[in-house]
C-alpha cells in the first residue's frame, strides 16, 4: 500500500485513503505509536540478586516511593533522636518544651480544675445529683484486681533488678 505523505492545506478536512482490500473506506484512528526504545543493556547480569532488584526498580514506581518513603523515615528519626534522648535525660520541664508550651498547658489545667472543683462544692452542698455537670455513680470493681494485686510486688521486683544490673551514668 502506497503511503500518502502530502499535507492537507489549512481549512480543508483530510481524506481519508481506501484500502486495497476492498472498497470500504478506512476507520479514522490515531496514528501508530512509534515503537517503544531499544533496551538498554545493564552491566550487572539480570539473574544476579543486584540485577533482579535493578530489574524489579525499573519495573515498578511504587518500589521508588516505598524507598525514598523509608529514606525520609530513617532519616526524621536521625535528626530527632537528640530532642529524644534530651527529653528522656532531663527532668527539668522548662529544659524540654518552650514556656509558651508549658504556660498552655498549665492553663488548661487550672480551668479544667476550677470547673471540677465548682462541681464538688456543689455535691457537697447538696444539689440533688440530676442537676450536676457529672453523674455521681458507685465505683465498679476492676476486674483484674488480684491478678495485679499479687503480680505487682514481683514486677517491681524485677524492674529493681533490672536497675540494678544497668550501669551507673
Amino acid at each position: 500500500m502506497k503511503r500518502n505523505t502530502r499535507r492537507t492545506p489549512p481549512g480543508r478536512k483530510a481524506r481519508i485513503p481506501e484500502r486495497d482490500c476492498g472498497s470500504r473506506r478506512a476507520s479514522a484512528s490515531l496514528p501508530a505509536s512509534p515503537p517503544p526504545p531499544p533496551a538498554v543493556t545493564s552491566p550487572v547480569p539480570p539473574n544476579t540478586r543486584f540485577g533482579r532488584f535493578r530489574s524489579a526498580l525499573s519495573a515498578s514506581p511504587p518500589l521508588w516511593w516505598a524507598l525514598l518513603y523509608f529514606f525520609c523515615l530513617l532519616c526524621g528519626y536521625y535528626v530527632l533522636r537528640p530532642v529524644r534522648d534530651a527529653m528522656g535525660a532531663s527532668s527539668d520541664p522548662g529544659a524540654v518544651f518552650p514556656a509558651w508550651l508549658l504556660d498552655w498547658a498549665a492553663g488548661r489545667g487550672v480551668a479544667l480544675g476550677t470547673a471540677m472543683g465548682r462541681e464538688l462544692a456543689r455535691v457537697v452542698s447538696g444539689t440533688p445529683e440530676e442537676e450536676l455537670a457529672l453523674p455521681v455513680t458507685e465505683p465498679q470493681p476492676f476486674p483484674a484486681h488480684g491478678f495485679v494485686r499479687r503480680m505487682t510486688p514481683a514486677y517491681l521486683a524485677w524492674l529493681r533488678r533490672k536497675d540494678l544490673s544497668e550501669p551507673n551514668l
